[in-house]
């Protein structure tokens, strides 16, 4: 019956919802509710320009462990951002990340301990209602760890009809984002919380709108290898990543939506994987030197 009903909302992107979760994404009083406990959430507003300077974001690729100075850079100044599985950084470098982002689910089937961890010693923290729904069944406890903040994204837009593409374009018109033009409900950038962050096939897609959020000017990004899953540290639990059958669909098309808003908006974007797969037009490559990191001691990188 539950999913019927979704089927006749046009909700049904939301058929994984648990009996006893609520997540109330509203601008004044956010949170997330189980069974009957609401766990409050941070509103948007207290992100907006909360950091107008330089960010490193750190995805979880190969390349990321070949390079250090993550406390440094904190130290000086720029905020240490990171998605999913780059909370290992920690293993090397006792970094407590500024923003940390996790909207897959996996990070609470096959990741748990990062996931904890990254709540209890991220400074801010975003997630999204199915992530948030996976740690309220093994222990909504975590939530109250770190202040963090719940995002629709426009594929998954909790409690909403998906929007059409006509809606999206006259957001676009709006200033509110840049619409792909491929798998467009993943490809494009969103300068609007409230309607959500795009996917974008890949974490980090939607990280590097919510720093443009927070007001960052220049957004140096380490570790986006897009090699086909494999990361800088040991796992326990592997799963099959999506990256290579996304890559051109999804994950290009969205990170060129964003090289195109970050343009318009006067924020500086960098990409510091000598191997990444994305195409320097996109997003430049520069060495670590550029924004004060340095290659680690025990790497081959320069």
């Amino acid at each position: 019956m539950r999913k019927l009903l979704y089927r006749l909302r046009g909700q049904w992107h939301m058929r994984w919802k648990p009996e006893g979760f609520e997540a109330d994404l509203s601008a004044d009083e956010p949170g997330v509710i189980w069974q009957g406990i609401k766990y409050p959430a941070q509103r948007w507003d207290e992100l907006r320009d909360a950091h107008p300077g330089a960010a490193i974001l750190c995805a979880a690729g190969p390349s990321l462990g070949m390079l250090q100075g993550f406390t440094e850079r904190q130290a000086a100044g720029d905020w240490i951002a990171g998605v999913n599985g780059a909370i290992r950084l920690r293993d090397r470098e006792l970094v407590n990340f500024d923003l940390f982002m996790m909207t897959d689910s996996n990070m609470v089937t096959l990741q748990w301990d990062n996931l904890v961890e990254a709540f209890e010693t991220s400074k801010r923290v975003i997630i999204s209602p199915k992530v948030a729904a996976g740690i309220c069944q093994r222990d909504p406890t975590v939530l109250a760890r770190a202040p963090f903040w719940l995002v629709r994204q426009p594929h998954e837009p909790y409690g909403r009809r998906r929007a059409s593409k006509r809606q999206m374009r006259k957001r676009e018109t709006a200033g509110e984002m840049v619409v792909g033009e491929q798998q467009w409900r993943f490809s494009g950038f969103s300068r609007n919380p409230d309607f959500g962050f795009f996917a974008g096939g890949t974490v980090a897609v939607a990280a590097i709108q919510a720093l443009a959020f927070a007001g960052c000017t220049r957004i140096a990004i380490a570790g986006m290898d897009l090699s086909g899953g494999q990361h800088f540290y040991q796992e326990a639990r592997v799963k099959q990543s999506r990256l290579s059958g996304d890559y051109e669909t999804r994950i290009e098309p969205a990170l060129r939506s964003a090289s195109v808003a970050a343009c318009m908006d006067g924020i500086e974007l960098l990409n510091l994987s000598p191997q990444s797969r994305l195409p320097e037009e996109i997003i430049p490559k520069v060495g670590p030197a550029t924004v004060g990191l340095k290659a680690a001691k025990d790497s081959a990188a320069s």
